[in-house]
Order: structure tokens, then C-alpha cells, then sequence
């Protein structure tokens, strides 16, 4: 099974007209360009991305960081959509839309990402029965996924018919089976679309403007077009700089000629 770490998902889209509705969709990227400073020294171009796609019903399931061409046909169709991610082959969780509104925002482990023990778990945002209503599929197939990983002494299957259990980064293909779509990779339909995307670039910055940015760093904290940073902000930054620590490797000259 490919180990790709994230699956955009748009429910709705007709059948008879599944084609029509992708091609348009891709005729309106990149989309705007995304927000970046001028004074940076990464930038973005167009450049065509090729994604593996695959119709499962009324789903179509796209491969890989497909997040934008996803937001645009479910926008054009005001149709549920959804972003399920791998998490550094550690857990899963995905954050659900309905056109442009969130409808729930869900991990397997919140303490991933959040030390605050008082925040919901395994809900960052929503809860089952919204995620049940808004995909159209029953909630007792949903629920045996939907929650904290954590919480559990030994891991288990969320249904017999699984492959993978809790604790297994993996069990999001289970996931997947039950909301009714597949891994596109090694299926026999998958089919590729070519796709313009805004891709970061590095370019290097005039002499002249790489002095004004640094004064501008020096002063206000960050870049000349970035609203300066706040007081908190900037204590947090020196709190990051003041944690990094430089290890020194020394390698054997057998390590080194290899």
C-alpha cells in the first residue's frame, strides 16, 4: 500500500457530469498568489502538478498536497470536502468543510500539537454526529474511528473488517473504506491530472534590499511589509532562538570518506 500522507476528498460531484466539473475546476488554478513577503527570499511560480485521482461513487479522491484544486471545486459546487492527513507516520486526522465553512477539525491525538490538557479530545473542532450529517454516512460507522488514541491501554480495530488498529497511522485507509472511498494508488481506475500550482521558489534578494530587511528585523522584528511583531510574538521568538543548540559531529575518516 503507498504511504502518500495526505488525500483531499470532495463529495457531490455528479457522475454524469464528474468530468466537465474537474476540467473547470482546473482551468481556474493556480488561484491567487499565495500571501508571502516581498522581501523573502522564497517566492512562488506556476508550475504544472501532476495528482492521482480516483471517482468512488460521487467522491472524488485526490492524492498528495491536492488542498487547493479541492477547495476550488468544492466552492463551485458549495460540496463537502474533505482533508485527511498523516501525521509523520505517527497518527492521522482530517479537517472537514462544507464549501468555505469548517464543519469539524478531528485528531487521533491532540496532544500531538497541543499540550493544553483542557482542550477537547480528540476534538479540536466539531464532533461526530456534524461529521456524520454532513458526509451522509451513518454515525455508528463513523464513531469507532473518531477518537483519542491516547486514551486507550491496547490498541484495537475499529470494526471487524479492518486491516489496522488503533495506534497505526494506517488505519486512516479504514477510514477511508468507511466513508465510502478508496486509495487511489495501485487502483485500476486512478486516472492523473495535470494541474498549474503555486509552487515555492528561492530567489536572491538585491544587496541593497537584504540591508533594509535586516534593519527593518533589527527594529521591528520582522520584514518591511509584515506588520511588526507583538510583544508576545517577539518572546516567543527569542524563547525558540535561545532553545536551539548546536551539536558538533565529529565522523571517523572511514565515515567521512563514505
Amino acid at each position: 500500500m503507498a504511504t502518500r500522507t495526505r488525500y483531499s476528498i470532495i463529495k457531490g460531484i455528479p457522475r454524469d457530469r464528474a468530468k466537465l466539473v474537474i476540467n473547470q475546476a482546473v482551468q481556474a488554478m493556480p488561484g491567487p498568489v499565495p500571501r508571502h513577503s516581498k522581501w523573502s527570499d522564497a517566492t512562488y511560480v506556476v508550475k504544472p502538478k501532476q495528482f492521482s485521482a480516483l471517482l468512488c461513487g460521487d467522491a472524488l479522491v485526490l492524492a498528495d498536497d491536492a488542498w487547493p484544486l479541492a477547495h476550488q471545486l468544492a466552492s463551485e459546487l458549495n460540496a463537502p470536502h474533505l482533508e485527511l492527513r498523516v501525521q509523520e507516520s505517527d497518527h492521522w486526522d482530517f479537517t472537514l468543510y462544507r464549501g468555505k465553512q469548517l464543519v469539524a477539525d478531528f485528531s487521533t491525538r491532540v496532544g500531538y500539537f497541543e499540550d493544553d490538557p483542557s482542550k477537547p479530545r480528540p476534538w479540536k473542532q466539531g464532533d461526530a454526529t456534524s461529521v456524520s450529517a454532513t458526509w451522509g454516512v451513518p454515525l455508528d460507522h463513523l464513531a469507532p474511528y473518531l477518537i483519542d488514541w491516547d486514551s486507550q491501554t491496547v490498541p484495537q480495530l475499529a470494526r471487524p473488517c479492518d486491516r489496522f488498529r488503533t495506534s497505526d497511522w494506517r488505519q486512516g485507509f479504514d477510514f477511508m473504506l468507511a466513508i465510502g472511498v478508496e486509495n487511489p494508488y495501485d487502483h485500476p481506475d486512478q486516472f492523473s491530472l495535470d494541474v498549474p500550482m503555486w509552487q515555492s521558489a528561492y530567489i536572491i534578494q538585491p544587496f541593497w534590499r537584504r540591508i533594509i530587511r535586516q534593519v527593518s528585523v533589527w527594529i521591528k522584528g520582522t520584514y518591511p511589509d509584515v506588520p511588526p511583531l507583538t510583544q508576545r510574538q517577539r518572546a516567543d521568538r527569542e524563547r525558540r532562538r535561545a532553545s536551539v543548540q548546536i551539536a558538533r559531529v565529529h565522523l571517523t575518516e572511514s565515515e567521512e570518506l563514505d
